[in-house]
């Protein structure tokens, strides 16, 4: 059990460096977030992404977006419900999931 709170504790400090070199867009993905959970429809990170970039934020890693979302179902803010394809450039046909608000 050690070795699970040693592991959180190193995901919050990244998640905590994260934060602070992302430039506000993680802050703003958060607001987007609880605005899409609030419309009662499914979303995912893609569409997450595309009003950000839309708004003119750099995402400067496309995983970082994933911790947030995390977050936000701990919280109990959403939940997940289906799984989508990727359409990122560069995804090679991966799959993200869908949310919905809780």
């Amino acid at each position: 059990m050690a070795t699970l709170t040693k592991e959180r504790q190193a995901r919050d400090e990244g998640a905590a460096l994260a934060e602070a070199a992302a430039g506000g867009w993680l802050t703003r993905a958060r607001k987007i977030i609880l605005n899409m959970s609030r419309r009662g429809t499914e979303f995912n990170a893609n569409m997450v992404r595309k009003q950000l970039e839309k708004e003119g934020y750099l995402i400067d890693h496309k995983c970082a977006m994933g911790s947030l979302f995390v977050a936000a179902a701990r919280s109990g803010l959403i939940q997940p419900v289906g799984i989508a394809q990727c359409n990122l450039e560069g995804a090679h046909v991966g799959h993200i999931r869908t949310w919905k608000g809780s």
